[in-house]
């Protein structure tokens, strides 16, 4: 993480490709990647402290499917389940 934050730093700004928001890199992405750790290893106080200097709203939720020109996709449907 320390090499991943001091790339990140020099970066200045998160840097997200057109084509695949998901690989999005930069000093944001690895300050949340940081409280992610410390919330798996079972670390509350250090995430509540790393949370007071990440900023909210910068960069989109990853669990909201994206086209590639950057605005809410559909759902694709699933395949209808076989009946039993």
């Amino acid at each position: 993480m320390r090499l991943a934050r001091t790339a990140a730093i020099a970066m200045r700004r998160d840097i997200s490709p057109a084509d695949d928001f998901l690989r999005t890199f930069g000093p944001l992405t690895v300050a949340m990647k940081r409280a992610e750790n410390a919330m798996v290893n079972d670390h509350p106080d250090l995430v509540l402290r790393m949370s007071q200097t990440i900023l909210t709203g910068a960069l989109a939720p990853t669990s909201i499917l994206f086209c590639p020109r950057q605005r809410p996709c559909r759902q694709r449907s699933r395949s209808p389940r076989p009946a039993l």
